[in-house]
């Protein structure tokens, strides 16, 4: 059951995120690609629905293309927040890119990544 859907598309980007809610656990499924600004659009918007203090989080990016330093950026600060609030955060269908990064950078230990 879910409480609430949003779509947030970016203007003149080939990027977008939907929410959805069941209870207290957030969905936000993103598509597209994360560039600069696209990336600053969805730090913002993580942040907001951390600061809503969800049980947890779960970033679906199964539709994202080319996924590189801004991507995990967002993904790094969107864990620290939830980690100072006590929020479970976890990434869905990380691309190879994206478990590159973290495993290059050591920061694998820090997000749940899920297949």
């Amino acid at each position: 059951m879910r409480d609430g859907d949003a779509r947030i598309m970016a203007p003149g980007s080939v990027f977008s995120c939907s929410v959805s809610r069941d209870g207290e656990h957030v969905t936000v499924g993103v598509i597209g690609e994360i560039d600069q600004a696209a990336a600053g659009q969805l730090r913002n918007h993580l942040l907001t629905l951390a600061k809503e203090h969800p049980a947890s989080i779960t970033i679906d990016l199964a539709g994202v293309a080319m996924p590189d330093s801004p991507c995990v950026a967002v993904l790094v600060e969107a864990w620290r927040f939830a980690q100072e609030h006590g929020i479970a955060l976890t990434v869905r269908a990380p691309s190879d890119a994206i478990t590159r990064a973290f495993d290059v950078t050591d920061s694998g230990h820090l997000l749940t990544l899920r297949t």
